[in-house]
């Protein structure tokens, strides 16, 4: 069977290389394939070099004539397309365009990732999709094979086999903004970090790189390693300590080394849901460039640096794995073979019993992110002390240096609050603090009575000397009312207990919030 591929050749080089390595498995089962592509002059150097045939388009025509001239120029090339398989991987070609590309005979296969509609044969999605957010059932026809998630990856070859081992110094920080990118978008950034001498920096230009010039200049100055379009990234990986760059194919080759990595996102397509993130081992996504801090960026660097081994840990532990057999297991299903997957999809909590509905687990670093979207709802930090968001540095510098010891309990077995308590030392006197926040579930009045009761009485039972001490917000009339039904108290300015409110939580003030206090017997009921 002959396969066709139609890439669009400006939406990103990781779009022409994933469909290379689905040509490379399949033509080493027996197929011969042959590349469509739009004329790009930036990339004449990778199409001289590229191992199939190319054929060049017209780019940029509408959907109605870009699949007449492909059929034409296909027909030129093979004959009729009768025994052929058409391989689309391009945003501005849809479900049009594969509809007239089966008119001619051809059985058509979709490579996408932006959850649309499709008259494909064939539809593969490589993103892992925890939200349930990106249901196909409305978007294909029952006659439509759906290869969706990271098994069906698009890697190359290389990457079944390869680990990080980072650097002897552990400092080195890999930079990339993919085949393409602008550089100027980060220059602040890279000339701060090549400057301040703190980490060693080696920089990947693909062959669209665009505004170049200073990090040629910080070459120069023997500020940063350039490396420029390579064939692959894999021995960067390996040898790197963390990755920063662009969210695109970096994801699974990423996840496929185990290499730490704090990435942003270019593109819409870039953005992924942070539940599927965590699952693949990725739980530092700043979001879109155009909204990140750079000082922010620089923080999440060095705190990410400095917390290697637990960082490593997280990413090794992730429940889903990428193999890098992709591309040979798509091959072996195009030719009609069965697939067996063996990715693990879940990953189970073990949790203790509180009573029927309620059970909790202890926090672990892999709840980095539902801790911190929790925290940043604006139904629980306007109530705060502080009430802007955290952002991810600042959190990432604090997450592994807290002395909380938290718990996330469960709802019927969904995660539904985050709770946290410390324990302090005030004039010789020892007090607990503490706080909670829901994540994307509201609990009733009972549960959270339920839940704070728990915890009183799990953390009187291991500090009996201490009393709670608290502030709440004047205007947050539920928690106000649920204290006061736990049996909190008013702190009295001059008590020792207000004191010691003032010292736990400096942000809070009197007019604002209330100060009030629970002493070890209000629980014995």
């Amino acid at each position: 069977m002959r396969y066709l591929f139609r890439v669009n050749t400006y939406q990103g080089i990781g779009h022409l290389m994933r469909c290379r390595w689905l040509a490379t498995a399949l033509q080493s089962q027996g197929q011969s394939c042959c590349f469509f592509v739009d004329k790009n002059t930036d990339l004449d150097a990778l199409f001289d070099s590229f191992p199939f045939d190319i054929v060049q388009l017209e780019a940029d025509l509408a959907e109605k004539q870009d699949a007449q001239q492909f059929i034409s120029s296909a027909q030129s090339k093979i004959g009729d397309l009768s025994s052929a398989s058409v391989v689309v991987d391009n945003y501005q070609l849809g479900a049009q365009w594969e509809a007239d590309i089966k008119k001619s005979g051809a059985r058509v296969i979709a490579l996408d990732d932006i959850h649309r509609t499709h008259s494909a044969d064939v539809v593969i999605d490589q993103r892992l999709d925890l939200s349930g957010e990106r249901n196909y059932s409305a978007l294909v026809t029952q006659e439509t094979s759906l290869l969706l998630g990271p098994d069906y990856t698009l890697l190359n070859p290389v990457y079944e086999r390869a680990v990080n081992k980072g650097s002897l110094a552990g400092n080195n920080v890999l930079i990339s903004l993919g085949g393409g990118g602008d550089w100027s978008q980060i220059e602040g950034l890279v000339q701060k970090l090549a400057e301040q001498r703190k980490v060693s920096l080696t920089v990947i230009l693909g062959p669209q790189a665009k505004n170049i010039h200073y990090l040629h200049q910080l070459q120069s100055s023997g500020l940063i390693e350039l490396v420029e379009s390579p064939e692959s990234l894999i021995e960067y990986y390996q040898r790197c300590d963390l990755f920063f760059g662009a969210l695109g194919t970096s994801l699974y080759e990423l996840a496929a080394t185990l290499t730490p990595a704090l990435t942003f996102a270019l593109a819409p397509n870039q953005e992924n849901d942070w539940r599927s993130l965590d699952a693949l081992g990725h739980f530092f996504h700043l979001g879109n460039l155009k909204h990140i801090d750079f000082d922010d960026v620089m923080q999440a660097i060095y705190a990410l640096l400095d917390n290697l081994v637990a960082v490593k840990a997280m990413r090794e532990a992730a429940p889903v794995r990428i193999d890098g057999q992709g591309a040979k297991r798509i091959a072996r299903f195009l030719n009609g073979e069965d697939i067996t997957l063996k990715t693990e999809r879940s990953q189970s909590d073990e949790c203790l019993r509180i009573n029927e509905h309620l059970s909790y687990r202890d926090v672990i670093d892999q709840d980095i992110n539902l801790y911190r979207n929790a925290r940043n709802r604006p139904n629980n930090s306007e109530k705060m002390t502080v009430t802007q968001d955290v952002k991810l540095g600042e959190h990432i510098k604090w997450w592994f240096n807290n002395q909380r010891h938290s718990q996330i309990l469960y709802y019927q077995g969904a995660p539904t609050i985050v709770m946290w308590h410390q324990l302090v030392r005030f004039d010789e006197q020892e007090y607990l603090i503490g706080g909670w926040f829901t994540t994307d579930v509201t609990p009733s009045f009972d549960v959270v009575t339920a839940a704070l009761e728990w915890q009183l009485q799990q953390t009187f039972k291991s500090h009996p000397n201490a009393a709670w001490i608290a502030v709440i917000n004047k205007e947050n009339k539920f928690v106000n009312l649920l204290n006061q039904y736990l049996g909190f108290q008013r702190s009295r300015e001059h008590t020792r207990y207000y004191r010691a409110t003032q010292r736990a939580f400096p942000k809070a003030t009197d007019n604002d919030f209330n100060f009030v206090h629970l002493e070890n017997t209000k629980m014995e009921r």
